[in-house]
Order: structure tokens, then sequence, then C-alpha cells
């Protein structure tokens, strides 16, 4: 009961998975577990979201090892799993180890993600309903999370999920020790940066004025289906931010990785053909985010950038610290060259 208050309690997705999977294991020693993402928008089916290890490890978006251990010999099993709406079990040869697949259930009954359990026992009947149950309530308070950080409108995630998100970023840019240790350990081994851009759609006014709102509506929800879309990492974050702006968070470890991808979310959206109204274009203003003393920091500062977007023919991206270093943009006074270093 303890633990179950425990899950409840959480508002963060990534401290709800750490708690569930800690539970899990307390209550019965798995020796492996992990949470797989049950995903169709991606590349792969199926997108690996944390795992714990033999050593009592929390490791999260560790995908190299998800691919090359668990996805290519269990893909099988977890269609299965997905299909069925059951548990599956899969004994190796001698029957010495097992991995069960538990799905996980929406709200609209509809498997999102799955646990796999890797043990050299085949768990009773009794124990698999317990491990069910308490996968029901984490989709549960999933559910309830999800209610309050995202747009009613688009389902993305919302103005107020955007400021927690960056903050995190910041954060663990200075060392906080009151980051989670799942929020630590995200992306460790791959070097990457966090860079945040700032989407505007086009001549939006005009869409509203020539079409009426519904149609402005409808344009809205499908560019933000477009973006979500053009987001290939499963840690990469579209936000409404309001109106016709929206905001992207991604990692990559260069600028100019960062700039391809913005470019290619651009491009997506200008290549698309929209009911009635045909082309849409999007301009976009980006920039990292590390050494900002605040959210309202970082996101005037690749406000800043689409606005020279904007104001230089729009359906373009624009990158922050390159237009500083270029002159065309002054560091704005309410940060200071100490905060941020571009190069």
């Amino acid at each position: 009961m303890n633990a179950l208050i425990k899950i409840t309690g959480h508002h963060d997705r990534a401290l709800l998975e750490v708690s569930v999977l800690k539970t899990i294991n307390d209550m019965f020693s798995i020796e492996t577990m992990c949470m797989v993402l049950a995903q169709e928008a991606v590349n792969d089916k199926f997108v690996g979201l944390i795992r714990i290890d033999e050593k009592n490890n929390i490791i999260s978006s560790d995908n190299g090892y998800f691919q090359n251990n668990l996805l290519d010999k269990l893909e099988g099993v977890l269609s299965s799993s997905v299909g069925s709406k059951q548990v599956e079990t899969l004994p190796n040869k001698d029957k010495t180890a097992w991995d069960i697949v538990y799905p996980i259930l929406n709200v609209n009954n509809v498997v999102c993600s799955l646990l796999v359990c890797h043990s050299k026992n085949n768990p009773s009947v009794h124990e698999q309903r317990i491990i069910s149950g308490i996968l029901h309530v984490y989709s549960n308070s999933l559910s309830l999370i999800n209610k309050t950080q995202r747009d009613k409108l688009t389902g993305l995630f919302n103005r107020e999920t955007l400021d927690t998100e960056i903050t995190k970023v910041l954060m663990r840019g200075t060392g906080d020790s009151s980051v989670s240790n799942i929020d630590n350990e995200k992306r460790h081994s791959d070097d990457l940066h966090t860079w945040l851009g700032v989407v505007d759609i086009d001549h939006f006014k005009t869409i509203n004025d020539n079409y009426g709102h519904l149609y402005g509506d409808e344009v809205i929800i499908l560019v933000a289906r477009l973006m979500m879309n053009s987001c290939v990492r499963d840690d990469d974050l579209v936000f409404r931010y309001g109106g016709e702006e929206f905001v992207v968070m991604l990692k990559a470890k260069t600028e100019q990785h960062a700039a391809n991808a913005f470019d290619r979310l651009r491009q997506n959206i200008d290549n698309h053909i929209f009911p009635q109204i045909g082309n849409v274009t999007l301009s976009i203003g980006f920039v990292e985010v590390l050494g900002q003393r605040s959210a309202t920091d970082v996101i005037g500062m690749a406000d800043d950038a689409l606005y020279y977007a904007k104001e230089n023919g729009r359906n373009q991206i624009s990158s922050y610290p390159a237009l500083v270093h270029e002159g065309k943009l002054k560091i704005a006074e309410h940060v200071s060259n100490n905060d941020v270093s571009f190069f």
C-alpha cells in the first residue's frame, strides 16, 4: 500500500516510471526490467524508455541497449502482447530464465507501453496479476499527469510544462543536486546538448482572416502533428506556446546538427499541402539551453532569433548564437556576458 501511495504522489513522468520499476523490483527481485514505448510515429515501432539493470541502476533512454539486447530478440513477443493485450512469456531454450512482457493500457484501452522483465523464475499467475495491477495504477497516474501538462487543442505539452522542462535542463547544467538522478542520467553517454526553438506559423492572421478561425485551428492541429512526426528522438519535446507559436526542445551534438534538425522540421511543413489553404510555412529561431539564468531568458533569446527570421523573409531558421557572432543581434540587456558563452 505504501508503495502505491508513493507511485501516485509523483507529478513527473520520469520520476513516476522510476518509482514503478523500483516498486516492482523491491517486491519480486526481478533481475532486469525495461519499460518500452509502443509508438508507431517513429521508425522503430518500439522505443526504449527506461530500464533497471542487474545492479539496480536506473538508466533512461538507453536505446543502444534496447535495440541490441532487447528489441531485436523480443520484437515478436512485444508485438504479440500489443495485439492480445495480455501478458506474454518467453523462456530460454533450457527454461532457466524467462522474459515476461506486460502490456500497459491507456484510458482508451490501447497499449501505449510495455514492461519487460527478465527473471530466472517464471512468475506465478498471482504475481503477474499484482504486477499488472501496479501497471494499471501507473497508467491512471500518467493519464492525470498528461491532463495537467497537455494543451487541449493540439495535445502537445503546454506552456507551464515548458517552463519546468527548461528549468530542469538549466539546473542540470549547474550540477544542482535537487535534480532527479533520472534527469542527470539522460543522454549521459551521447554528449548531446539541448537546443530550444521558437516556431511561428507565417502569415497566420491572413489564414484566419481569409478562411476563418475554424480553419486556423485545423492548421494549428495539423502543424502540431507534423512537428511531432518530424521529431525523431524519443526525448524531443514539442510544446504549444500560445496562438500560432510552438516551442521545440531537441538534442543535438552541435549547433549545425541542431540547425539541420530544425530545418528538416521547417521543410516538412513547407512540403505539406494543407486542405483548402495549400502552402503553410514556418519561421524558427533557436538557441542552446545552457548558462541562462531562467526559462524566460532562454525563450527570449530564441524569440529574438525568430523575430530576425520573420523580418528577413520568413520561412527560414535563425540561430541566436550565430546572429550574435555575426553582429546581427546584440546580447539582450538582461543577459550578461558571464552568463552565456556561445563559442
